[in-house]
């Protein structure tokens, strides 16, 4: 049976376009001018994927996005495509993830061919032979150093502290510039670059691009810490530390400025080794922090055995804690729980003045979320930063 695809941009020389590319691809291809003649489409469904543009008539892309995580059971994939430039497409991968739907990236104009397969695969790129024409093809396009020294770019979002609305940090995010020109969240790179032993490439240049920021706002006297993720793979292997610690050199960070974040919901096959590095790095002066917590089948078990520093609650705790009821009983115990084994919590993920009321409210030591700031460049961040005004954030709520 032919996977279903429905485009929706108003320039008809683009879908003629993507139709010809998805049909000789075997997709089932149906094209549609705005958000309500999509909308109309989808409630008909199944449909796997929807490409959408994001300026459009009657119903933009932004608020196609969000009608779509309105709809209950099947819920298309995203891709976007846009010529308006990163701003535009990074607040579409933003508002997708918020919205909790399944976003796999986005395309520039003019549209290349093999992006678009390439950001299609990533979905059904597990089942496909190991001969597969799209298997080579993300190969190619994907996992070479040289792609991918040259495409990772870091992007920024601030914690701050829950007490008197000071930065404490940032959370460093990865993202993928293609070759063309499109724009991959880590959530559809990172799994694929470890299946095919990517993964230690993509931290490390990553951790070298975080702390190289870091270095240059500490010279500017923005004096804050950097969280950077981490995957099992990577505390998994022996000399991790000891690439963290060389990393920290180069750049002249000191180790209590990073913190690496393990989420909580990730397996570990090697926990001996695991337990190893994580140590080491913490006798380097380096926090540890549990992201996703609650998220796992066991997260005490981590909490018990692992030297944590610092625990993230999981964002849909902070997003439905904002009333009496089961997630605010579970986010008040979380923080009582990790302040009394001696953990900072940060809570993720508040949007909104009653989520930050909240957070405050329950004793949490940081926040982080789109109340706050979205993520942003380096040069960005700096700029926010001089700006803040912790004073006035507090009595407004909204910055």
């Amino acid at each position: 049976m032919q996977e279903r695809i429905i485009v929706v941009d108003d320039c008809v020389t683009s879908c003629a376009l993507l139709d010809h590319m998805l049909s000789q691809a075997g997709y089932e291809v149906v094209c549609t001018s705005n958000g309500e003649e999509a909308l109309a489409e989808i409630k008909k469904g199944p449909y796997r994927f929807v490409i959408t543009d994001i300026a459009m008539p009657v119903m933009d892309g932004y608020v196609l996005i969000r009608k779509m995580a309105e709809m209950h059971g099947n819920r298309p994939a995203v891709i976007v495509v846009s010529e308006k430039g990163a701003p535009i497409i990074e607040t579409a991968l933003e508002l997708a993830k918020v919205h909790g739907l399944d976003f796999l990236g986005a395309l520039a104009k003019p549209i290349s061919r093999a992006e678009l397969l390439l950001l299609l695969g990533q979905t059904i790129a597990p089942h496909l032979g190991q001969n597969s024409p799209l298997k080579d093809l993300l190969a190619e396009e994907v996992f070479s150093v040289e792609l991918l020294e040259n495409s990772l770019t870091p992007v920024f979002q601030p914690t701050i502290n829950c007490v008197d609305g000071s930065i404490y940090g940032v959370e460093c995010l990865s993202r993928w510039k293609t070759t063309f020109g499109g724009l991959v969240g880590p959530d559809i790179f990172l799994p694929i670059a470890a299946r095919h032993g990517f993964s230690p490439f993509v931290t490390k240049s990553i951790l070298s691009l975080a702390l190289s920021a870091l270095s240059g706002w500490h010279k500017q006297e923005i004096t804050v810490n950097m969280s950077v993720n981490v995957s099992p793979n990577d505390i998994c292997s022996l000399d991790f530390a000891d690439a963290v610690a060389e990393i920290l050199e180069q750049h002249k960070v000191q180790p209590e400025f990073l913190t690496l974040e393990l989420t909580e919901t990730d397996i570990i096959d090697d926990a001996a080794t695991a337990l190893e590095v994580l140590g080491r790095l913490r006798l380097m002066g380096v926090g540890l922090s549990l992201d996703d917590f609650g998220a796992g089948v066991d997260p005490l078990l981590r909490l018990k055995t692992m030297p944590f520093t610092e625990l993230k609650t999981d964002r849909p705790f902070v997003r439905d804690a904002a009333g009496a009821n089961k997630s605010s009983v579970i986010l008040d115990n979380t923080i009582k729980l990790a302040q009394r084994l001696g953990l900072t919590v940060t809570c993720e993920g508040v949007e909104n003045t009653r989520q930050w009321d909240l957070t405050r409210q329950l004793g949490a030591d940081r926040a982080q979320g789109y109340l706050i700031a979205r993520p942003m460049s380096g040069n960005d961040f700096l700029h926010w930063a001089k700006n803040w005004r912790p004073r006035r954030f507090i009595d407004s709520g909204n910055g």
